[in-house]
């Protein structure tokens, strides 16, 4: 199940050794988030298998040390575009991060690739000083839980919308902002020279 070298038109990753206590959606998205070049987005993670392979000998290819039961994950991780995807091939492929994951990364094998449509959620490429989605601002896909429903809270509170039932589900609450901002859209204000909304 492991990737293939050859090159291919769509834009996804094949991400492997990955130890099992990382072998979650959101543990590879918070590990990934940390160390991607600030210039890209965190990509999107079609799939993670947990008990992907067995180390060679508890020892992974890359030097991971399983420190469960010898089993590695992999993960299919989608891009933008074929251009992104491989920037974070150079990034990625033989860089540790959280502690003892050193990522063994290729190109997914065709089978895997299927039909991206436009690549990660944000879909195509943003172009230079095009902002991400409103949502994408205000909620970026990475936060979940209680770091999702902080992100609601300060929003509704800096847009004055404490009227909100707090007991409405979060998504209607997120929804009502976001109407909020497009009819007031957000300052920008100038630090040391730079805008910071």
């Amino acid at each position: 199940e492991e990737g293939s070298s050859g090159a291919s038109s769509t834009a996804m990753l094949w991400f492997g050794d990955i130890p099992q206590e990382l072998t979650v959606a959101k543990r590879v998205t918070e590990a990934l988030h940390g160390h991607k070049p600030p210039s890209m987005p965190t990509p999107f993670i079609k799939k993670v298998v947990r008990k992907g392979y067995r180390a060679q000998g508890g020892q992974a290819e890359g030097g991971n040390a399983n420190q469960s039961d010898g089993w590695l994950g992999y993960a299919f991780l989608v891009f933008r575009d074929r251009e992104e995807a491989e920037e974070a091939l150079r990034h990625f492929n033989g860089r540790t991060v959280d502690g003892d994951w050193t990522i063994r990364a290729r190109w997914a094998d065709d089978r895997h690739q299927g039909k991206a449509k436009e690549g990660r959620r944000l879909g195509s490429r943003l172009g230079p000083g095009c902002d991400p989605p409103l949502g994408e601002q205000l909620f970026p896909s990475l936060l979940h839980g209680q770091e999702l429903a902080a992100a609601v809270t300060r929003h509704r509170d800096v847009a004055g919308l404490g009227w909100l039932d707090p007991r409405a589900d979060a998504w209607i609450v997120a929804e009502v902002i976001k109407a909020y901002y497009r009819h007031h859209p957000r300052r920008e204000i100038p630090v040391a020279g730079i805008c910071i909304p």
